[in-house]
């Protein structure tokens, strides 16, 4: 979310300062630690409401598929997450399943990712769909 605040300088410029948002929800942010880690993002990168470079959007893109799929979450949770539209959300999901070829290398990281957030999340206590 971003936050418009006044500048000490004279001329009275604005100044646009990001706000990192708080993943309250504990799976999500293991998801999201994960797939930066995997995409070589940040957290901050992920969740943020600008426009950003085409791998941080696919890298995001696929953290709201993995939040979606594994943790069972609404496309509306999901958003509310991101900061993003149910919509989006959806696109993003519809994306990633496009992508999802077998034998392909896009397919093996995500099953990877699958695999490795699914016992994760499960030796954690919390609830994975399967």
């Amino acid at each position: 979310m971003l936050g418009i605040v006044q500048d000490d300088r004279p001329s009275g410029h604005f100044e646009r300062r990001l706000r990192c948002r708080t993943v309250r929800d504990s799976a999500a942010a293991i998801v999201l630690d994960a797939v930066g880690a995997a995409c070589g993002v940040t957290r901050a990168e992920l969740l943020s409401g600008r426009r950003c470079s085409q791998e941080v959007a696919a890298s995001r893109q696929l953290a709201m598929y993995l939040v979606h799929v594994l943790l069972g979450r609404t496309y509306e949770q999901v958003g509310g997450i991101f900061g993003r539209d149910r919509t989006t959300v959806s696109y993003a999901c519809a994306r990633i399943e496009d992508r999802r070829d077998d034998h392909s290398p896009f397919e093996q990281q995500v099953a990877r990712l699958e695999d490795m957030l699914g016992a994760r999340l499960a030796g954690e206590g919390h609830r994975v769909s399967s």
